[in-house]
């Protein structure tokens, strides 16, 4: 569900918008975190997905493997493996 928080920003010469504190505090955004940027082209939108190097089904960061584009630990490898 989006939600318009009715906050604006302008884009800065290099192309770049401040994400507001209160945001960044709220959804845990720390300095250097990494986004993935979707862009739709009819809806001329673009959404930024906070990207975090955990797995996709568990959450964990450690022993991570990457599967088609997708984030997964051994340990939930493992039991996709075996059901």
């Amino acid at each position: 569900m989006k939600i318009n928080t009715g906050i604006r920003r302008k884009m800065d010469n290099l192309g770049r918008v401040v994400i507001p504190k209160d945001i960044r505090k709220q959804f845990n955004i720390f300095e250097k975190d990494h986004f993935s940027i979707f862009v739709d082209e009819e809806k001329k939108e673009i959404t930024l997905k906070l990207f975090k190097n955990t797995c996709q089904f568990c959450g964990k960061t450690d022993n991570l493997l990457m599967i088609d584009n997708v984030r997964i630990c051994k340990d939930c490898l493992k039991k996709i493996k075996s059901s």
